[in-house]
């Protein structure tokens, strides 16, 4: 940003034909959803001091996701998949970098919108527009799995 205000740019970081979305973790790793040749892969970047990226490497991913999110330590990796009816967690190593399998794969009501931590990083919530629900979840942070969370009833 320039002193008015204004943006300028500073580089360009190849990423791929297709990208979507994003999210940056605390240390300035970023996660990107990249669709190659019908395969789905996390792009991980890292910022440098001067504000640019550099490429570190890719992994698949278990769908196409819209929507992705870190834990509030970016150590795990989450993903919505609108067409896939499911939500997944991958972890992420101290480099950065994604490991490809996924701790799990949970199917979730249609169209999982997105998947987001709360502030204290032991929930998460997944919004389905197809189902009108918030799935919600309990996070553990140590091992990355999410189990459900099913609210009392009101009566």
């Amino acid at each position: 940003m320039q002193a008015d205000g204004t943006l300028a740019p500073l580089a360009r970081a190849q990423a791929a034909k297709v990208v979507m979305p994003m999210a940056v973790s605390r240390t300035g790793a970023c996660s990107t959803r990249l669709a190659l040749q019908a395969l789905y892969r996390a792009r991980l970047f890292h910022r440098l001091r001067d504000g640019r990226v550099e490429a570190l490497v890719s992994a698949p991913l278990a769908e196409s996701f819209p929507y992705i999110s870190l834990d509030r330590n970016g150590r795990f990796l989450f993903g919505a998949s609108y067409g896939g009816h499911l939500v997944s967690v991958n972890a992420v190593g101290g480099d950065g970098r994604v490991f490809a399998e996924p701790l799990q794969v949970i199917p979730v009501g249609r169209n999982a919108h997105s998947i987001l931590v709360d502030a204290t990083n032991r929930f998460v919530y997944v919004p389905n527009l197809g189902t009108d629900q918030i799935f919600q979840f309990v996070f553990d942070e140590k091992s990355g799995r999410l189990a459900s969370n099913t609210p009392r009833s009101r009566r």
